[in-house]
C-alpha cells in the first residue's frame, strides 16, 4: 500500500503537470480546470489526500471525493 501525500504536495504536482502539458503544444493557457478523484485521511494533523490508490472498487470501498480545480492566468 503507497502512503499519501500532503494535499498541498499534490494540488502543486498536478498544477506543475498542466501547466507543462498546456505549454508543450505551442498555444498560451488562460485557464485550467479539472475535477478530480481524490482519497482524503485526516487525523487532526496535516490533510493527506492523494488519487485513488486502486482502479475498481466494491461494495465496502467508501467513494473517492471529488476535488475541483480551477487556475486562471491574471492579465
Amino acid at each position: 500500500m503507497s502512503a499519501r501525500r500532503q494535499m498541498g504536495d499534490m494540488i502543486a504536482e498536478v498544477a506543475e503537470g498542466a501547466m507543462v502539458a498546456g505549454g508543450s503544444v505551442g498555444v498560451r493557457v488562460t485557464r485550467i480546470e479539472m475535477k478530480l478523484p481524490i482519497e482524503i485521511a485526516w487525523t487532526g494533523g496535516a490533510l493527506f489526500a492523494d488519487f485513488p490508490r486502486t482502479v475498481t472498487r466494491t461494495q465496502f470501498d467508501a467513494p473517492p471525493s471529488r476535488l475541483h480545480l480551477t487556475w486562471e492566468a491574471r492579465p
